[in-house]
């Protein structure tokens, strides 16, 4: 990896309608590559369902909630394609993967599976480190 990248390690899966309002973690991800020139995504725990390839249910509204106020709900898969589509390099844990009983084969095409100690081993390649 060249020293010109950056890594952003999401670890919570699931931040809530209200935050995401706020401060959408993938969407910012796609500005943060721009200005940063490369960003890798190591999605952790959770946050490694991401990557599967199932279909994506797109932007809804929740009503009804808070006196009827309509809530975006975003699709956090959606975002990892548009993210590898923009060149970011989507990274998951092996024992992630393992842990949480996923198919390597469900993952989106692009998303690459790595090992803890060769992750690790990489860190002094990246120019920062970024836990979101």
């Amino acid at each position: 990896m060249s020293n010109a990248r950056n890594l952003v390690i999401v670890e919570r899966a699931y931040r809530g309608a209200i935050e995401v309002g706020y401060f959408d973690v993938l969407y910012q991800l796609l500005e943060l590559h721009r200005q940063l020139a490369g960003v890798d995504l190591l999605l952790r725990d959770h946050a490694a369902t991401y990557a599967l390839d199932t279909a994506e249910f797109g932007p809804e509204s929740l009503t009804g909630l808070f006196g009827g106020a309509p809530i975006a709900v975003n699709d956090p898969r959606s975002e990892v394609r548009r993210l590898l589509e923009t060149g970011v390099r989507v990274l998951v844990c092996h024992d992630d993967i393992v842990g949480l009983r996923l198919r390597p084969e469900r993952l989106r095409a692009g998303v690459r599976i790595v090992d803890d100690a060769e992750l690790y081993g990489r860190w002094p390649d990246y120019s920062q480190i970024l836990y979101m």
